[in-house]
């Protein structure tokens, strides 16, 4: 019998994956969806929303932070956080700003934290009880965590959000990851910030029947559907006592063609709607 992972969560986040029909993520367990926030706000993206929460599923919505917000996003913003105010609780302001690839100057984070702390201000202006997330870091770990703490903003951070990839088929990945949070863990307490949750809104890795329908993902080779399972469930089970209260597996189903890379086939699920090893590995059926 698969393990039971307690708050397991997907994040369809930094995909174009748009689940509309999200039974099948809550029947298999997992409590907690990550999806982006497109704005302004339109039909879809409440449809969306709306259809995750009526499964029971709980949100964590990116917002699509921009580097120098203007008054129209402003208000497109406050608009979408009034819609969702007594839905949604749970904001990370922006995506992997230490990444050069979602827009950001990479100006040692200065940029991203004069923009989150507007964002910031105008959350708690709406909904004074929300969560405010940090867009997930990755590239600048754990000195991103410095960074950001230095320029202000570890006041307005409810919840710290990494993104901790590795590839599973590096020499002692298991042992690279535990140094890695170890790293990172460190860095917190050095800022004062350990007592605040710590999740990984975002980590997985590719599943391949056959590693050559397409090119390497940006970690090197890419694993097969067997390593991809034995390293989810090496996430899940590892994660909660390493001190890290929430997990988001990056990708509920294979989307090939989408990039070309081992990254379209992060998902659970094949492209056909088939569980994968790495799905059985982690799912568990809900309690709902």
């Amino acid at each position: 019998m698969p393990p039971k992972f307690s708050n397991a969560g997907i994040s369809l986040a930094g995909r174009h994956e748009r689940v509309t029909d999200f039974s099948a993520i809550k029947a298999a367990g997992f409590s907690w969806v990550r999806l982006n926030l497109r704005l302004p706000l339109d039909d879809m993206e409440i449809r969306v929303a709306e259809s995750a929460l009526a499964q029971g599923c709980s949100l964590l919505m990116v917002l699509p932070l921009e580097p120098n917000p203007t008054s129209s996003w402003r208000s497109s913003l406050r608009d979408a956080l009034q819609r969702f105010s007594h839905d949604i609780h749970h904001w990370e302001v922006g995506s992997e700003p230490d990444d050069p690839a979602f827009g950001w100057p990479q100006d040692q984070l200065q940029t991203y934290a004069n923009s989150f702390r507007r964002a910031a201000a105008e959350i708690k202006t709406i909904d004074p009880q929300a969560c405010i997330h940090n867009g997930g870091l990755g590239r600048s770990l754990p000195k991103g965590i410095l960074q950001l703490c230095e320029l202000g903003c570890d006041s307005l951070i409810d919840v710290w959000n990494v993104h901790p990839y590795l590839n599973p088929l590096m020499p002692d990945a298991l042992g690279g990851l535990r140094y890695f949070q170890d790293r990172i863990q460190k860095t917190l307490s050095t800022c004062g910030q350990a007592k605040k949750p710590l999740w990984w809104s975002s980590i997985a890795c590719p599943g391949m029947k056959d590693a050559t329908l397409a090119k390497n993902w940006w970690l090197g080779k890419n694993p097969n559907e067997q390593v991809q399972a034995d390293w989810a469930k090496v996430l899940f089970s590892q994660a909660p006592p390493w001190g890290v209260e929430q997990v988001f597996w990056e990708g509920w189903q294979d989307q090939p063609g989408q990039t070309s890379t081992g990254i379209d086939y992060f998902g659970l699920l094949r492209s056909d709607g088939s569980p994968k090893p790495a799905h059985d590995a982690i799912a568990r059926p809900s309690l709902v």
